[in-house]
């Protein structure tokens, strides 16, 4: 039987900074072992049930463990060793979207995101993947995260979109033949495009009406997004033109993280968000903001500061990156 275990104070463990209330003798040996101002995120969770209407993977099924609630159970209870880490736990961890919408409801100003993307780095690290979770997460870490390989995967749909015959082929030997997860992937894609989309280069640097200058700015076109929705990158430089701006795109940039932190690559997610910082912080041009259209990816940009927060070269600067970030509705 588990030893019950007093979970507001947890065990730092020397070197590590680790937070493992179950490491102690009689107890389960703990296998999540966060850090502890991640595991405190755990403890300011008053269990009150507000998030629950704002979770969609709670909303659609009910289950308690699919909701905001449920996994700061699950998570506290694998890094305090009362539970193991079963298929069915993984699962409800693994169907969170990490969409934040349970932060906007609590009351008690829970950082639900940092428990599940450090849980989702630990378990990513001992997780062992089949052929099909493998194919997927190559196409997500591997292709996704560029914009000229996501460019060059989608030439032959592109391509049969062209000659009339995607959607015979996408509709029939497609569906039939994809595993779910890739056939998710493939219902997304829209039914036209170029055949090969064009960067932004035209557009730099895209100035403002004269004598109207009102800042500069620097515009993150996204990876997935300045390959699919490069129209609405476009529009978001002829907006802010108007608007008074200087924008500038910088060719350096890449892919803002949130694909690696989110799938658990803690280490890719890092170095984009250092190249990041050098790009849009280097000087000339210097911008007075970093704009974004791609409410996932500005999430991501303005958590740069924890992302980075032990890493001495880079902790002040992500703070001053962070500082300049604004959606484009901002």
């Amino acid at each position: 039987m588990t030893q019950a275990v007093d979970s507001t104070s947890p065990r730092v463990i020397s070197g590590l900074g680790l937070a493992s209330p179950g490491d102690q003798p009689g107890a389960t040996p703990a296998i999540l072992q966060l850090d502890k101002r991640t595991y405190d995120r755990a403890l300011d969770c008053v269990h009150c049930g507000l998030c629950l209407p704002a979770c969609p993977t709670y909303t659609q099924n009910g289950l308690e463990a699919d909701s905001p609630r449920g996994r700061i159970y699950l998570m506290k209870g694998l890094a305090d060793g009362k539970i193991e880490l079963t298929d069915p736990v993984v699962k409800h961890l693994d169907l969170c979207l990490d969409c934040r919408a349970c932060e906007t409801a609590c009351p008690s100003g829970v950082v639900y995101h940092e428990l599940i993307e450090q849980t989702r780095i630990q378990l990513a690290i001992s997780r062992k993947q089949g052929l099909v979770d493998a194919i997927v997460n190559a196409v997500f870490f591997n292709v996704f995260a560029y914009p000229n390989r996501v460019k060059l995967a989608m030439l032959p749909a592109r391509l049969l979109q062209k000659l009339g015959l995607w959607q015979a082929l996408s509709g029939g030997l497609l569906s039939r033949l994809l595993p779910a997860q890739l056939k998710k992937m493939q219902q997304m894609l829209p039914v036209d495009g170029p055949v090969w989309e064009s960067s932004l280069d035209p557009f730099y640097p895209a100035k403002a009406p004269d004598g109207s200058k009102k800042a500069t700015v620097g515009l993150l076109t996204g990876c997935i997004g300045s390959v699919l929705f490069q129209h609405v990158n476009r529009q978001t430089v002829r907006l802010l033109q108007h608007a008074g701006c200087d924008v500038y795109v910088h060719r350096e940039q890449n892919c803002c993280g949130a694909i690696h932190h989110h799938g658990g690559r803690l280490h890719d997610a890092e170095a984009f968000a250092r190249t990041n910082i050098d790009v849009f912080l280097s000087d000339p041009p210097g911008v007075d903001f970093i704009v974004n259209n791609i409410a996932g990816c500005g999430a991501m940009l303005k958590d740069y500061p924890h992302l980075l927060r032990d890493d001495p070269g880079y902790a002040q600067k992500s703070q001053q990156f962070a500082g300049r970030v604004r959606d484009i509705s901002e």
